[in-house]
This record gives C-alpha cells, sequence and structure tokens, in this order.
C-alpha cells in the first residue's frame, strides 16, 4: 500500500475527488505518515485536493524571508505622499473583483459545489484587504469615518462570515 497523497484523483459523482475524501490518509488532521490523528478536531474535515511537500514548504519560507528586506526597503524609501494617476481605476478594478468574487461564492455555495470553501477564502482576505486600504486611505475626517464604519459594519463581518464558512465540511455530493 503506498501514500494515499500520492494516488490519483478519482471520479466521484462526476467530480475529481482525492482518494483521501473517502476516508483517512492525508490531509488536514493527519500527520507526517499520512495517518489521522483521532483526537483533532479537523479530524472530520479533509480538503478535496490536499498537498504536502517539505519543498513547496521550504519555498514558502524562503519567499517569506526574502520579503522582510523589501519590506524594510519600501517603508524606509517610498514617500510620504504619492499621486497616483490611476488610484480609481485600481480601486474600481478591485471592487469589481470582489464583486465577481462574492457571487462565485454564492452561486458556488448554491449548487453545493466541494470547493466552496476556496472561494469563500478568497472573499474573506479580499474583504480584509478592502477594509484596510479604504481606513488608510480616507483623506478627510469624514472619509475616515465612513470608512471606519464600512470596515467594522461591513467588510470585516461579512469576512468573518467568509472565513466561518471556508471551515465548513465540503459537500461530498452536488445539492439537489
Amino acid at each position: 500500500m503506498g501514500n494515499p497523497c500520492a494516488e490519483p484523483l478519482k471520479r466521484v459523482s462526476g467530480r475529481k475527488v482525492h482518494p483521501s475524501a473517502a476516508g483517512p490518509g492525508c490531509g488536514i488532521g493527519a500527520d507526517r505518515s499520512g495517518i489521522r490523528d483521532p483526537g483533532s478536531p479537523l479530524d472530520e474535515y479533509h480538503r478535496d485536493v490536499p498537498i504536502r511537500s517539505a519543498h513547496l514548504a521550504r519555498a514558502f519560507f524562503v519567499a517569506a524571508a526574502v520579503t522582510v528586506p523589501w519590506t524594510v526597503f519600501v517603508a524606509v524609501s517610498l514617500p510620504r505622499h504619492y499621486t497616483a494617476h490611476h488610484y480609481w481605476l485600481s480601486w474600481f478594478g478591485f471592487d469589481v473583483a470582489l464583486v465577481v468574487v462574492l457571487a462565485i461564492t454564492g452561486r458556488s455555495l448554491m449548487r453545493g459545489d466541494t470547493v466552496f470553501h476556496r472561494y469563500a477564502t478568497i472573499a474573506a482576505t479580499m474583504l480584509v484587504v478592502d477594509a484596510w486600504f479604504d481606513v488608510l486611505n480616507a483623506a478627510t475626517p469624514t472619509e475616515q469615518l465612513v470608512a471606519a464604519a464600512m470596515a467594522a459594519l461591513v467588510e470585516l463581518p461579512l469576512a468573518y462570515v467568509c472565513w466561518r464558512i471556508a471551515w465548513l465540511q465540503p459537500a461530498t455530493e452536488p445539492a439537489p
């Protein structure tokens, strides 16, 4: 018996599903040997295609380490004030992308897709980023108040809901 994480995807009800989705093996709640920890709160939760790679993990750690000096450089070298020629377009484009992600998340939930958690994760991240930049880029006291209210009453609560949805057990069968 080989590593269950290395097995190819199989079809269940017309969808590609990793073999571990049907039982123990690999994914969240599993240790390095690929055996699930029965005491783990994530024992019953598993993703359809888990990725386990020490090389990939190291690459992310290297990327984080390389980003630190870049972040320091940006912090000390950027001008305090800057006029962006396409500022409105960057925000408009981001908000359009946010609308699309929220709609795709809703459609995925309505259809009972097994990948809804991925879209909800993207939506949560985009909502937090939107709130962050809205609050930090507000110029006048009125804009700051509106941005803070939108962040506190709309964007961050919706991000929390999306985050909670992202951790739900994915459905294995489409909704009727």
